[in-house]
């Protein structure tokens, strides 16, 4: 049974912690409306506002499907979201997802510091035996966290999703539990 100070993720930069209601605030909000941010992002197709991202929020029961900010340490500023989500209770498999809202965060190894704690949790607390992710393939920033992260290429849906007026591939990559156990001794944070 996972207990609620088991969702505090602490890591050397960054922290993760459930988001309140009072975290969705019009900052957060206007990352998602932003087409620099949301660019690859289903998000991009509606209009968000604080109801629709507090209803987004009560939709994580923090059980079964989890949502963290990504705060700064430092500065206790909230930076972005991670998600770990489509837990398998059988085949103990999830997927996970990504938003660095804050766009002086780009770059800086906020997010991989935020993968990197919430994989721990995932094959520690939950068991997890492996972990997926998709991305548009012209997303080459996204493609660079997974592999650097330690994940593997697991397949490609052609033409699958929509982008700047054609259709274009879908990647997905992937890590196992010793995967990530071997990756994870070669990272700083």
């Amino acid at each position: 049974m996972i207990k609620r100070s088991d969702l505090l993720l602490r890591g050397r930069y960054i922290f993760l912690r459930p988001l309140s209601f009072g975290e969705v605030t019009r900052e957060y909000v206007s990352w998602l409306n932003d087409p620099a941010v949301n660019q690859f992002l289903e998000a991009r197709f509606k209009k968000h506002t604080l109801a629709t991202q507090r209803a987004y929020v009560k939709g994580f029961d923090q059980k079964t499907k989890f949502l963290w900010g990504i705060f700064d340490k430092k500065t206790k500023k909230h930076i972005g979201v991670i998600t770990l989500y489509d837990i398998h209770p059988m085949h103990k498999y999830a997927n996970y997802g990504y938003l660095i809202g804050n766009k002086k965060y780009w770059g800086t190894g906020a997010v991989q510091e935020a993968i990197a704690l919430v994989f721990d949790f995932a094959f520690l607390k939950l068991r997890i035996h492996s972990i997926s992710t998709g991305a548009y393939a012209p997303n080459v920033a996204s493609v660079f966290n997974y592999k650097k992260m330690g994940l593997s290429y697991q397949g490609t849906f052609k033409e699958r999703l929509w982008y700047k007026g054609a259709f274009v591939d879908q990647v997905w990559y992937g890590i196992t539990r010793d995967e990530w156990r071997s990756r994870r001794e070669k990272l700083a944070f």
